[in-house]
C-alpha cells in the first residue's frame, strides 16, 4: 500500500514542482522565494492527503456496501487478494491520465499500458494481482 501512496502523490507533485521552478526564475528575494517554496511543499502534502483520503473512502464505502465480499478473482487469496483489491482502489481513485503522468508514461496510454507500468513496482508474485487490480480499477 505504501508504494501506491507514493504513486498517488506523484502527479500533483510534478505540477507543483514545475510551479516551484517557475517561481524561482524571477528576481525575488531569498525570503520571498523560501515562502513560496514552503507554500508549494504544503500544497504537495495537502494534495497527497486528499488523494489518499479519496482512496480510503472509496475502499470503506465498497466494504460497507458489500461486507465480506472480495473483488479479487478466485485465483487470488490472502495477501495476493489484498494486493488486487488495494491496487484496484488506487487505480480507480485517479483519472487514467493522472495515473499515466505519475508513472512517467504518455498520458494518452491505454489502461493496459498504465496497469503494466504500475505493476512493475511489485516483485514476483505480487506483480500479476497488482496488474489485474489496477486494470480493473481503470476500466
Amino acid at each position: 500500500m505504501i508504494a501506491g501512496r507514493a504513486l498517488i502523490a506523484c502527479a500533483p507533485a510534478a505540477v507543483l514542482l514545475a510551479a516551484l521552478l517557475l517561481a524561482g526564475c524571477g528576481g525575488e528575494s531569498d525570503t520571498e522565494q523560501h515562502r513560496e517554496e514552503v507554500q508549494v511543499q504544503s500544497a504537495v502534502r495537502e494534495a497527497h492527503l486528499k488523494a489518499l483520503m479519496k482512496v480510503k473512502l472509496a475502499e470503506r464505502k465498497r466494504r460497507e456496501e458489500h461486507p465480506g465480499e472480495t473483488l479479487a478473482p478466485a485465483k487470488y487469496s490472502g495477501t495476493l487478494a489484498q494486493r488486487y483489491e488495494i491496487d484496484r482502489e488506487i487505480c480507480s481513485a485517479l483519472p487514467a491520465s493522472e495515473m499515466a503522468a505519475s508513472l512517467k508514461i504518455d498520458e494518452g496510454s491505454d489502461p493496459e499500458e498504465i496497469a503494466k507500468a504500475y505493476a512493475k513496482q511489485y516483485p514476483g508474485r505480487y506483480r500479476e494481482p497488482a496488474y489485474e487490480g489496477c486494470l480493473a480499477g481503470l476500466e
